[in-house]
């Protein structure tokens, strides 16, 4: 229940993984803006911050999006449609983490 409220738990009581993306939340619907021009639209994506990887490829809808280093942060400019976002750990091609979302 802290969880959905936002309220941070201690890591041993945590059921989150440690290879996580935090930003966009698994199953979010996000809309444009009309009044808004598209190009600045944009969804900021993230993996947790505790992640030190050196390098992690993401990929949206199976096609690569961009490769981070140390700052696993970028802007994503929206565009109408269902995606399935992917990380995968330079370091250990094992660790991913993948999240659904709508932009409408």
């Amino acid at each position: 229940w802290a969880k959905d409220l936002g309220i941070k738990t201690p890591p041993e009581l945590s059921q989150e993984k440690e290879f996580a993306i935090s930003n966009p939340k698994d199953g979010a619907i996000y809309r444009r803006l009309s009044n808004l021009l598209p190009e600045y639209q944009s969804i900021k994506i993230e993996l947790k911050d505790s992640i030190q990887d050196d390098e992690v490829k993401w990929f949206l809808n199976d096609v690569l999006l961009q490769t981070t280093c140390k700052e696993h942060a970028f802007l994503w400019q929206i565009k109408p449609g269902d995606y399935a976002l992917k990380a995968v750990s330079g370091k250990d091609g094992n660790l991913s983490d993948m999240v659904k979302f709508v932009v409408k």
